[in-house]
């Protein structure tokens, strides 16, 4: 049997200065649907994050139901969707994925609640969908602590590999779990260790591509893959893109002993380009803007609708008779493309003896807005990400930069840092006193 397999479509995500993300994800989610279809797939397994959001726009549902019923209806290949954090209700709401079962054709997501009474075993198995070619075991998402999250899912799987002993080959997992050694430590609910006996497990959440053949389980080995989000959705996934990584759907051959990955060709919505400069000049900071563009592929010109973005770090000592604002418009109008002002550093001059703040380059102001925010230590890598976007913004509302500030405040209260802001409910009068509340 073929699969295809792709993970992290995030429909209807929005970044601050990038309008036309919604519209890339939304050409990239078809785009791969249609080639996963057209390479003869025979099934298509969703590992996660179709959503940005629990309660994605009207535009991101149509579009979702559209493609599927084609794929689903219209040329009779069977989706199977497993929900990531992104698709996750909040309380006494319900999951946007279940609305996928209205497509046209078979569409199959786990059920959306478990009787009481049920078992780890009774939930895997109720979970588990047969397509005649291939067994699919479709993990539940867990959220909560780390350590709930942990023990839950550790559980699950341990029903999956009983289930598992007992289904016909070829048997697939799919789940959206990020997995010691592939993600930061407070994100990993499992080891790959405690994989089941699956032939092949369809894993999302982990935003870069992983295929990774010979995983030891017990009794055996298995195969597991990240396939990646399907565009860059973040800076760090521009940067890493622009230096070669791949993404986009994977095709499993699932006929022979062993599954055999095609990593298929994928092209981009439009270009994307990153650039960190530190401008003197309007005219040097073009030319750096024009390097940065052709590195990353664009030919000097593009149709509307088509242009490049340039994700653009600056960093403005306070000398710079530049202003971000100048910064940016000098690019967009001498080169006619999309500019997404990411970042703005300002470097404070550092007395020579100043003392350094051990574990982090000095950097107390952030460990302190750190421990405030996750004082029982159980998001230290994502918390500490937070601390440093608090520090900008300060700094930001400092110089005047109401634009920067706007959005460093909206990725701040993104649902990535959604969990660390639940942890810091304790410690949010300290929060406030920092802040001048």
């Amino acid at each position: 049997m073929m699969i295809g397999h792709i993970a992290d479509v995030h429909l209807g995500a929005r970044l601050s200065g990038y309008e036309e993300l919604e519209l890339d994800v939304e050409e990239a989610f078809e785009s791969a649907v249609r080639l996963l279809v057209d390479e003869g797939a025979e099934a298509i397994v969703i590992s996660g994050d179709v959503f940005d959001s629990y309660k994605p726009s009207n535009r991101a549902i149509r579009r979702a139901l559209s493609v599927l019923s084609w794929a689903a209806g219209e040329k009779g290949v069977p989706v199977v969707v497993a929900m990531g954090d992104h698709d996750y209700p909040q309380r006494n709401d319900h999951s946007p994925i279940h609305i996928l079962t209205h497509a046209s054709g078979r569409v199959y997501v786990p059920p959306e609640s478990y009787p009481r009474s049920y078992t780890a075993l009774d939930i895997v198995r109720a979970s588990t969908v047969d397509l005649g070619g291939a067994r699919f075991v479709v993990m539940p998402f867990i959220k909560g602590s780390p350590e709930r999250r942990r023990r839950l899912t550790g559980a699950l799987l341990e029903a999956a590999s009983r289930l598992c002993r007992g289904l016909e080959r070829p048997r697939v997992l799919v789940a959206h779990y990020g997995l010691d050694g592939y993600t930061l430590q407070e994100d990993a609910v499992a080891s790959p260790a405690e994989l089941p006996p699956c032939e092949y497990a369809a894993l999302g959440h982990v935003h870069r591509r992983h295929i990774v053949r010979g995983v030891p389980i017990e009794g055996g080995t298995t195969t597991m893959a990240y396939p990646s989000s399907l565009v860059p959705l973040r800076l760090d996934e521009v940067r890493r893109h622009l230096e070669g990584e791949r993404r986009g759907p994977l095709l499993v051959d699932l006929s022979g002993d062993e599954p055999v990955i095609h990593e298929l060709e994928f092209k981009q919505p439009r270009i994307q380009a990153y650039l960190e400069a530190r401008p003197a000049t309007r005219r040097g900071l073009i030319e750096e803007a024009r390097r940065a563009l052709l590195k990353a592929g664009w030919r000097g010109s593009s149709r509307p609708g088509r242009e490049p973005v340039l994700h653009l770090v600056l960093e403005m000592p306070r000398s710079t008779p530049l202003t971000p604002r100048d910064a940016v418009e000098a690019i967009r109008s001498h080169l006619r493309v999309k500019v997404r002002l990411a970042k703005v550093r300002t470097p404070a001059p550092r007395p020579e003896a100043a003392p350094q703040a051990a574990g982090d380059g000095g950097d107390a102001e952030v460990e302190v807005i750190r421990s405030l925010l996750d004082p029982r230590n159980r998001y230290p890598e994502r918390a500490r990400e937070l601390a440093r976007l608090i520090v900008e913004i300060k700094a930001a509302a400092a110089r005047g930069d109401a634009e920067e500030a706007a959005r460093l405040v909206a990725e701040a209260l993104s649902d990535r840092f959604a969990a660390v802001w639940d942890e810091s409910l304790g410690g949010a009068s300290g929060i406030k006193r920092w802040l001048g509340g």
